[in-house]
C-alpha cells in the first residue's frame, strides 16, 4: 500500500496510525511513502491501497487518481484533504473513501479496514507446476479439485498441484472467497461467471453444486455479490 502527500508530517501521521494496526493483524503488507504524484505513478501497477492527497504541486491527486483508474482500477484510493469542497472532484476518479485533515485515527482506520476488506485473496498459497514451487495469490485460483492424495488448482489457464486434502485446503483458503460445492470441488466466488439451477460456470467449465449444499451456497453467493460484487482481478 502507499501514502502519497507532499507534506512529510501528513505522511508520518498516517504511517503512525497504519503500521501498529498492521502489526497486530494477519496482513503482511509493505507500506511505501511518496512525496509527489510523479513518484507514486512509478509504482502504479504495484499498489492495492493508496492514501492520496488532493492538493499537491505538479501532478495533483485528482490527476494521479485518474491515471490509477485507467491503469490500475483495482487499487482502492482513499483521498485525503483539508479542503472538503474538492471532494466532489474525487468522485470523478471513483475514490473509495475520503479522510479529512487533520487526520483522526478512527476515521483513518475505518477507511483502511474497509479497503482491506475488499482486498480478499491477496494471501498466497504454495502450489507446484512441473516440480517448480510457486507462491500464488489465492484470488488467482478459480477452482480446486481433490484427488486421493493431492489437489489441483486451476490458475490462469493451467492446473497446479500440491499434496493436500480438500479439508486442508478449506482450512488454508479464505472462507469468504472459496466454497465447497461438493466433496471434491472448491470454487472461488470471484471467478463465478454464472450460476443457475445448481450449476456454476467458472473459467469456461460447469460444476454442479450438490443438492444438500445448494441452499447454503446460494445464500453465501448472494451475500458475496452484495458485499463485493464483481471484484477486479
Amino acid at each position: 500500500m502507499g501514502i502519497c502527500d507532499d507534506m512529510p508530517e501528513a505522511i508520518e501521521q498516517i504511517y503512525k496510525i497504519i503500521t501498529p494496526y498492521l502489526e497486530n493483524s494477519k496482513w503482511d503488507i509493505e507500506v511505501c511513502t511518496f512525496e509527489n504524484g510523479e513518484e507514486v505513478l512509478k509504482e502504479i501497477e504495484k499498489l492495492h491501497i493508496l492514501f492520496l492527497d488532493i492538493e499537491m504541486p505538479g501532478i495533483d491527486g485528482i490527476e494521479v487518481g485518474g491515471m490509477f483508474q485507467r491503469k490500475n482500477p483495482a487499487c482502492r484510493i482513499i483521498m485525503a484533504t483539508g479542503m472538503e469542497y474538492r471532494f466532489k472532484e474525487a468522485f470523478k476518479i471513483a475514490a473509495f473513501r475520503f479522510v479529512t485533515k487533520p487526520f483522526e485515527e478512527k476515521e483513518v482506520i475505518e477507511a483502511f479496514t474497509e479497503a482491506l476488506d475488499t482486498m480478499r485473496g491477496l494471501e498466497t498459497i504454495e502450489l507446484y507446476e512441473r516440480r517448480n514451487l510457486y507462491s500464488i495469490p489465492q484470488r488467482k485460483i478459480c477452482v480446486v479439485k481433490a484427488y486421493d492424495s493431492f489437489v489441483e488448482a486451476y490458475v490462469e489457464g493451467k492446473w497446479m498441484r500440491r499434496r493436500d486434502t480438500i479439508a486442508g485446503m478449506c482450512e488454508e483458503l479464505d472462507e469468504t472467497l472459496f466454497y465447497q460445492i461438493d466433496r471434491r470441488f472448491l470454487v472461488n466466488m470471484m471467478h463465478i461467471d454464472k450460476y443457475k439451477n445448481g450449476v456454476v460456470e467458472v473459467a469456461g467449465e460447469r460444476f454442479k453444486v450438490s443438492r444438500r449444499r445448494r441452499k447454503d451456497f446460494e445464500q453465501a453467493y448472494r451475500e458475496f455479490d452484495l458485499k463485493y460484487g464483481r471484484v477486479s482481478l
